[in-house]
Formats: structure tokens, sequence, C-alpha cells
């Protein structure tokens, strides 16, 4: 586990307290929280793992990829499996697409902020959760400059429909 390492509370208490402001939500995780030291993302694995030797282990990654955490410690991108554990109890900073917008979000586009999009992100700051019309979170976007960034990873987008 050469570049893992298991959270401290006290760090784990400060990345559900990043992500509780964030979204204005109440999340409380059952889970240990695991750091990859070298591209801070941050995985969540159960409580179970503890039992298990793993310095005597040679992995990349361990449980789910939660959220990417940034270098100055003050903030969190969730990942699409963050944002579906997180999205349903977010009061703040989601983005609900229209069809038409998701489709091409799902593809990995990014969206250009028109006046319509600015008015739905008068009331959000930072990392937004992105849904769909039916309520299906997939992943966080941030708005900059004239467009909406797309964080979804290359293997995870939609290649064409259906």
């Amino acid at each position: 586990m050469r570049n893992l390492r298991p959270l401290s509370s006290r760090e784990s208490r400060h990345i559900i307290e990043l992500v509780n402001e964030q979204y204005g939500c109440d999340i409380k995780l059952d889970y240990y929280l695991i750091i990859h030291e070298r591209d801070r993302n941050i995985f969540i694995v159960s409580r179970e793992v503890a039992q298990i030797d793993l310095e005597a282990l040679r992995v990349n990654s361990l449980g789910s990829y939660f959220c990417e955490q940034n270098d100055d410690a003050t903030a969190v991108r969730l990942s699409i499996e963050g944002s579906q554990l997180v999205g349903p109890l977010a009061t703040k900073n989601t983005l609900t697409l229209a069809d038409d917008e998701y489709k091409l979000w799902a593809k990995g586009t990014e969206l250009k902020l028109t006046p319509e999009l600015q008015e739905r992100l008068k009331e959000t700051q930072g990392y937004l959760l992105i849904k769909n019309s039916r309520a299906d979170f997939y992943g966080t976007a941030r708005a900059k400059n004239d467009a909406l960034l797309n964080f979804t990873p290359k293997n995870r987008r939609i290649a064409h429909d259906a």
C-alpha cells in the first residue's frame, strides 16, 4: 500500500465537514477514508478493511473513489459515486440539467454558460452536483469563464446515443 494511507479521524472529519459545508447536507459515512498520497484521491472502504494487513499488499486503489482533495485541503471535488452518495442529501450547490443539456453532459461536453444557465447558477458557488431531470446524480462541475467544466473521466462518458 505504498501510496495509500488511511486518514486519521481528524482528517476524515475535515473531509466530511468540507462536503457538508459545500452541499448543505449532514452526511455521516460509516466507512474508513483512504487517501492516495500522490494524486490526492480519497477512497471509501468498509470498516472490515482494518482487519487486513494492507502493508503486505501492492494496490493502486481500494474501495470506491469518493472525491479528490485540492492541494491546500480546503475543498474536495466529488466523484460520480461521491455525488450519488451526497446528492440526495444536498440542499445547495446542485444543478438540474434539462434532458438535452444532460445528453451533452454525459458525452463529456462542457456546457456554454448561456444567460438562462447563468441564472440557474446564481445561487451556487464552487463545485456543483450535476443531476438530470429524473434526479440521477452524475458527478460534479464548476463554472469557470464562459463554460461549465465537465470533470467526467473519458472512460465514464456516453459514447453515442442508444
